[in-house]
Parts: structure tokens; sequence; C-alpha cells
């Protein structure tokens, strides 16, 4: 008989801790920014999580849709939240301008903006990532490799108040010649609690003649 207000009890403290994990455009997720995709279109399949309690601790799973154009890249997904009783759906998305991205170049460099959204059943909370990026993807004979790092401006709005705080990303990626590859990555928002996410999952790039990618 007791059974119910305990979980009423989570529910609202899951709630609570709800807006202090939207610091990425897709909630729980690392805000990716790969200035050397290249063009084409690739999906990703990807997992997060938060490692402290600031960020909640929830694990998330979601998709992404990357499509390179030239000097520019869009990318946008959702991702379904756990939080604990019930689950929310986060959407969010970036863009990106290629300042340097020469095929034959190891070294890409690129500037960024993004927005994400969710409403964890307090109203709307809305993320907006603007930056930079910077990624090594040196030469190799048989597997793609790209070390990537994406410093921030994250801005927070729960519709009351407006929180802007530094933030960054990092990680790997890891092709292969059959278009297969897998990433990981760490997001780090520095603020009064600080937040750490990870993230991982597959990805599957092809080129679209149609378009010419």
């Amino acid at each position: 008989m007791q059974r119910q207000p305990v979980r009423l009890g989570i529910a609202i403290a899951l709630l609570a801790i709800g807006p202090s994990t939207v610091t990425a455009q897709i909630t729980n997720q690392p805000v990716y920014v790969w200035p050397k995709h290249g063009t084409g279109l690739s999906i990703n399949f990807d997992y997060g999580r938060g490692l402290n309690t600031n960020s909640g601790e929830l694990n998330a799973f979601g998709g992404r849709a990357t499509l390179g154009l030239g000097p520019i890249t869009v990318s946008a997904g959702a991702s379904s939240v756990d939080l604990g009783p019930s689950s929310e759906i986060s959407f969010g998305g970036n863009a990106s301008f290629n300042v340097l991205s020469a095929p034959l170049l190891p070294v890409g460099v690129a500037i960024f903006a993004g927005f994400g959204t969710i409403d964890p059943g307090t109203g709307s909370i809305k993320s907006y990532p603007i930056g930079a990026a910077i990624s090594v993807k040196p030469p190799t004979p048989a597997i793609g490799i790209e070390l990537w790092a994406a410093p921030r401006v994250n801005i927070v709005n729960d519709g009351t108040d407006t929180e802007t705080s530094f933030a960054v990303s990092g990680g790997a990626n890891l092709d292969l010649p059959i278009g297969i590859g897998i990433h990981a990555a760490l997001d780090y928002v520095s603020k009064d609690n600080e937040e750490l996410l990870l993230g991982a999952g597959l990805h599957y790039k092809f080129t679209i003649p149609g378009l010419g990618l």
C-alpha cells in the first residue's frame, strides 16, 4: 500500500531533475559536430547517458540523419529519454559551415548553431548550442579515424529563465570502407551544477547519386 506514494515521489524527483538534463540540442545526447563529415548522408543510431548526478544519470536512445552539402552540413534527430516511470521525446538538430575542410587536408574547422526542445511535463525547455568545431582525420589505409572537439556557448530557456554557460563536446569516429562506423563522445557543461554526458553509437554513410553527393 505504500508503493504508490514512493513511485509518485520518484516521478516528482525525476521531473525536477529533467530541466538540468537539457544541455544539448537533443536531451542527454552529446552535441555532435563533424567538420570532416564530407558530402553524402549518414544515418546515426545514438545512445546517451548522464554520468553524474547533475546530469540526471538518465538513459537516452535515439537517432539522427546528417547530410553533407559541400561546405554546409545539417543534422536533425530525436531521442527518447528514460525518466523512470515514463519517457519523453526530445527533438533537435544543428547546422554547420565548414570554414576549412579541404579533402586533402587532415584538419577541418566549422562553426555551428543548433536547437533542441523537450517537455518533461513541466513545460517546454529549449536549448541553443552555438560554437565552433575542429577535427583531425589523418590518412589511414583501411579505417577512417576522425578526432573532433566542439566548444560552445550553451543557452537553455525553460520558458521563464534563460541560462548561458560554457560547454564542450568531443569524441572519435571510426569508419570502415563499406560505410559502417562507430562513434563515441563526451559532453561537458560548466555551470553551477556541472554536467557530464557520454554518447556512443553506430552510423552508416552512403552517397546520393541523384544529388551528386
